[in-house]
C-alpha cells in the first residue's frame, strides 16, 4: 500500500544534506519511494528538474548514494512520482501546500522547522508535516513501513480494511483485477440461466463482483482522481476451463461477469468494463490474484470473491489478505497480460 509524500526538493540539495546524518534521512526517504510511496508535487517535470539540480550540487562524498536512487526513481517516475498537472508554484510552500492537499498526501516533508511552522495548518486536514530529520519517527513512515509486509483483512477493524485497500488503488485512474477463477464462476452462472432467482443464478460470481465493486469504492473514497466517481476497469481470467465445466464463449461469459459488476455498482462508479479471457501457457503461469493500479502490484489472497465478504462483516470468516507490491508481481503480471486471448 502506498503513502503519498509532498518534499521540498532542497531536502535532497547542499543546504539540508550536511553531513551524514542528514544524507541517511534523505537517502532514507528516496528508498521509501522506491518502496511503497509516491512523490506528489505540482508539475512532475519543473519539480523533477528542480531535484535533480539539488542532487548534483551535492559533493560526491554526500550525493553519490543519493544519486544512484534518484535514477532509479527517474527510471520508475510513472509509478514513483504523481504531479497535479499545474506549473510550479513561485513560492515552494505553496507548491507543497497544492500537491499535498490536491493529491491527499499523508506527509510534507519541509527543509527547517520555519517551514513546518508555515504549513502547521495542513494537520488540520489530516496531512502531517515534518522536517527532515523526523521524517523517521512520523506516523506516516511507520505506517508505511507495516504496510510492506501483507495485510489480513478479514482481522482488522472494518474502516482499516477499507483504507488500507484504498491506498493500493489511491493513485491511480484506471484498475485492472487478474482473477483466474471468475471464468469458472460466471460459466456456472451461465448454465443457472434459467433460475428465476438473481442471486441463485449469479451465485459465486456475485461474490466475485462485490469484491471488484468493494476495490473500486475504496479507490473512490481515498483516491484524488475519484472525484468525479468514474474508472475505468479490466477483468482478466482464464480464457480455458479443466475439468467438468467445459467448453464457454469468451464474448458470453463476458457478458454475464460485466452484468454481474454493473448490478453490484449501485452507485455507478464504474465507467467501462474491459473482460479479457487468456490462454495459459504450460506450465501454468496463471494461478494467482492481482490488483494492478498506477503501475504498482499487489496480491489478493484469495481472490477477489474473499474481497466480496469484506462488505459484510458478520460475514468475514475466510482469510484475506492483501500482499505488498514488488517487482515479482509486476513482471508476472506483465506476462500473464501478453498471454495470447481466448477467442
Amino acid at each position: 500500500m502506498l503513502i503519498g509524500l509532498a518534499i521540498d526538493p532542497e531536502c535532497f540539495g547542499p543546504s539540508v544534506v550536511v553531513d551524514r546524518e542528514s544524507r541517511s534521512c534523505a537517502e532514507r526517504m528516496l528508498d521509501s519511494i522506491l518502496a511503497n510511496a509516491v512523490l506528489v508535487c505540482t508539475s512532475e517535470d519543473e519539480y523533477l528538474k528542480n531535484l535533480i539540480e539539488e542532487v548534483e550540487s551535492l559533493s560526491t562524498r554526500l550525493g553519490s548514494d543519493i544519486q544512484i536512487r534518484l535514477a532509479e526513481i527517474l527510471k520508475n517516475q510513472r509509478r514513483c512520482v504523481v504531479g497535479v498537472g499545474q506549473g510550479e508554484s513561485d513560492s515552494i510552500l505553496d507548491s507543497l501546500r497544492i500537491s499535498a492537499t490536491t493529491l491527499r498526501a499523508d506527509l510534507v516533508v519541509c527543509k527547517n522547522q520555519d517551514d513546518v511552522a508555515s504549513l502547521q495548518d495542513l494537520r488540520n486536514s489530516g496531512i502531517e508535516v515534518c522536517d527532515l530529520y523526523d521524517f523517521s519517527r512520523s506516523a506516516a513512515e511507520q505506517k508505511r513501513c507495516a504496510w510492506t509486509q501483507p495485510q489480513k483483512l478479514d482481522e482488522i477493524d472494518a474502516a482499516m480494511a477499507a483504507s488500507t485497500v484504498g491506498a493500493a488503488v489511491k493513485y491511480t485512474d484506471e484498475i485492472a483485477i487478474l482473477d483466474y477463477t471468475i471464468a469458472s464462476a460466471a460459466k456456472k452462472a451461465s448454465d443457472r440461466a434459467a433460475e428465476t432467482d438473481a442471486d441463485r443464478m449469479f451465485g459465486y460470481l456475485k461474490g466475485y463482483a462485490k469484491g471488484i465493486v468493494y476495490v473500486v469504492d475504496q479507490w473512490f473514497a481515498h483516491s484524488p482522481f475519484g472525484g468525479d466517481g468514474k474508472i475505468d476497469i479490466t477483468i482478466v481470467t482464464q480464457g480455458k476451463l479443466v475439468g467438468t465445466l467445459g467448453y464457454f464463449d469468451p464474448a458470453i461469459i463476458g457478458t454475464w461477469i460485466d452484468q454481474a459488476i454493473r448490478d453490484v455498482d449501485r452507485n455507478n462508479r464504474i465507467d467501462s468494463i474491459d473482460v479479457q479471457f487468456k490462454l495459459d501457457t504450460r506450465p501454468r503461469i496463471f494461478l494467482e490474484r492481482f490488483i494492478f493500479a498506477g503501475q504498482s502490484c499487489w496480491g489478493m489472497q484469495h481472490g477477489a470473491d474473499h474481497f466480496g465478504k469484506l462488505v459484510d462483516v458478520a460475514g468475514r470468516r475466510q482469510p484475506t489478505f492483501i500482499t505488498p507490491d514488488c517487482a515479482g508481481y509486476r513482471q508476472l503480471v506483465s506476462q500473464i497480460m501478453n498471454l495470447p486471448d481466448a477467442v
